[in-house]
């Protein structure tokens, strides 16, 4: 993670081993979403990957977090929208 001369934060990290479609910032987490239907959450403030959801089966191309933070919305090229829970999955 890099500082520029200003209070603007700039990193560069390998999210998926495919293409990053997506990307939502909710709070302290980023969730990021890819063609290789991987879920991955991230601590805004290292860049370390905490966690990560792989039941889908499809690139995701979409993600959103609920407004309680508890539930992770994904839409993807299966034509479903799966909601997972942030903790179990």
């Amino acid at each position: 993670l890099a500082s520029s001369g200003t209070d603007r934060r700039e990193a560069r990290i390998r999210a998926h081993i495919d293409t990053c479609y997506c990307l939502e910032a909710a709070g302290d987490v980023l969730i990021t979403g890819g063609a290789d239907a991987v879920i991955c959450m991230w601590d805004a403030a290292t860049m370390v990957c905490t966690k990560t959801f792989q039941q889908l089966d499809w690139p995701v191309h979409g993600v959103a977090v609920s407004p309680s933070g508890a539930y992770i919305a994904t839409s993807s090229e299966d034509d479903f929208i799966a909601v997972l829970d942030i903790h179990s999955g």
